[in-house]
């Protein structure tokens, strides 16, 4: 007998109501009663096939067949965007094409989305945070400030060659 048919639709005030009904016709009655098509109950059987069934240990691998895949092409700079959201990865990744997993509440917080080449794990990219990346460092600038005082001096002292060129010189 099928469900629907067991309620009378006047008698279900909210949705509470009828998700008890349900499950308990579910319990009591469908999953307990013998079926033709399998010679017993759906209960029975999946018990039954219990010993065949393969646990998966591996939780965090478990997840990962779960996350979102699409392919991207890694920049020459080492980032690519996922989301419309710039990430950056290593220097060897640059120009690859790789394969980016991600939960889709990651692209909200600061988690890194994984990177998978030929099918096999290999690195992660984070967010481009462009407060630090807009931050000089100190070494960097000492070193263009004593660079660009050699070549200042440099272009300073040397004594310009110059080539007069003549109006005259041209017309004849």
């Amino acid at each position: 007998m099928r469900f629907l048919s067991t309620i009378d639709p006047t008698s279900i005030k909210i949705i509470d109501e009828l998700n008890i009904k349900f499950f308990k016709w579910l319990d009591e009655d469908y999953n307990r009663k013998e079926h033709s098509s399998i010679d017993m109950s759906p209960l029975d059987f999946f018990m039954s096939q219990v010993p065949r069934m393969n646990m998966f240990n591996d939780i965090d691998m478990l997840n990962e067949c779960f996350l979102i895949k699409v392919n991207r092409k890694v920049n020459k700079d080492a980032t690519l965007k996922v989301e419309n959201i710039l990430y950056e990865a290593e220097e060897k990744f640059k120009n690859m094409h790789l394969e980016v997993r991600y939960d889709p509440k990651w692209l909200m917080t600061n988690t890194p989305l994984l990177l998978y080449h030929e099918g096999k794990k290999v690195g992660e990219t984070y967010k481009v945070d462009f407060h630090e990346n807009a931050k000089i460092p100190v070494e960097y600038i000492e070193n263009k400030k004593v660079t660009s005082e050699n070549e200042d001096t440099a272009d300073f002292d040397a004594k310009p060659n110059p080539t007069v060129i003549s109006f005259n010189d041209i017309v004849d």
